[in-house]
């Protein structure tokens, strides 16, 4: 009976050899240095051209422009105001409890919110030709 010898077969070894690892490292800084200092090189040419570098404000912070009430696709935007927040939540939560006209030619009425959302549960639907707002 032969013996069957595994002598050709040997271990790898358990660590990283140091020196090749911290050379990969090194040679990767080195190209995302080198890509960096690169990438300067060539906008440096280039940038004083750029129709935007005309309008860099150097000489220090622009001046305050106060915003005011602007209007987007005919509705008024305004930042909130923190003292007039409560007010404005008060009249809308009013407005949202009360019946009363939803234009100025009285044809479109509103109904208060907690009555639209029974009438909905209970399975009522707007009159036909009836405009809905969402």
């Amino acid at each position: 009976m032969t013996e069957t010898t595994t002598s050709h077969w040997r271990q790898e070894p358990d660590h990283v050899a140091a020196l090749p690892a911290i050379a990969i490292i090194l040679a990767l800084i080195a190209i995302v240095l080198g890509s960096i200092v690169g990438a300067w090189i060539l906008v440096q040419p280039v940038a004083p051209r750029h129709p935007r570098a005309a309008r860099i404000n150097t000489t220090g912070p622009r001046a305050v422009v106060p915003l005011g009430p602007i209007e987007v696709s005919g509705v008024r935007q305004t930042l909130l105001d923190e003292k007039k927040q409560p007010a404005r939540l008060a009249a809308q939560r009013a407005r949202l409890d009360a019946y009363g006209w939803s234009d100025a030619a009285h044809t479109v009425a509103h109904i208060p919110i907690e009555r639209a959302m029974e009438l909905v549960a209970a399975g009522a639907a707007p009159p036909a030709g009836a405009e809905t707002s969402r």
